[in-house]
């Protein structure tokens, strides 16, 4: 696995400031991995999720909708697919597994996971996570670090 030339805590003072921080990781990351983002409800996961897929499948960012009610949207590039996953809902690792869900963790794809703390046994070794943590009305930490 890379490392990506990114700082390790980021101080985010706005959306916009989260958005940008999303865009020079989208364009550091490649097939194959996993991103996975966590922070509370309203922390700033769908703001950054935005940016990150909107750059990356090269479209707006009103196009990028969240998967909440059906846990998965795919989007897709020239270069790339990325599924952007949303786990709020999901009940088990085992739902997880036998939606198949497991498939799109391979060399083909970008996988974006929201709420990854519902697949204890499923994160992929190496995985990067982003903690997204609140400091304030519109400051946020952002935390990046690998998982081991």
């Amino acid at each position: 696995m890379k490392q990506l030339n990114l700082p390790l805590s980021f101080i985010s003072n706005s959306p916009e400031d989260t958005k940008e921080f999303a865009k020079e990781i989208a364009k550091q990351i490649s097939s194959g991995d996993v991103l996975c983002l966590d922070g509370d409800l309203g922390a700033g996961k769908t703001t950054f999720s935005k940016a990150f897929i909107s750059t990356l499948a090269k479209c707006s960012e009103d196009e990028v909708q969240s998967p909440t009610f059906i846990y998965l949207n795919i989007y897709s590039s020239e270069l790339v697919r990325i599924c952007h996953f949303d786990l709020y809902r999901i009940e088990s690792d085992a739902s997880f597994e036998e939606l198949g869900f497991l498939d799109y963790f391979d060399k083909d794809h970008i996988c974006l996971v929201e709420w990854p703390c519902k697949l204890k046994n499923h994160i992929p070794k190496n995985s990067y996570l982003l903690e997204i943590t609140y400091l304030g009305e519109t400051k946020r930490q952002l935390t990046f670090k690998k998982v081991q």
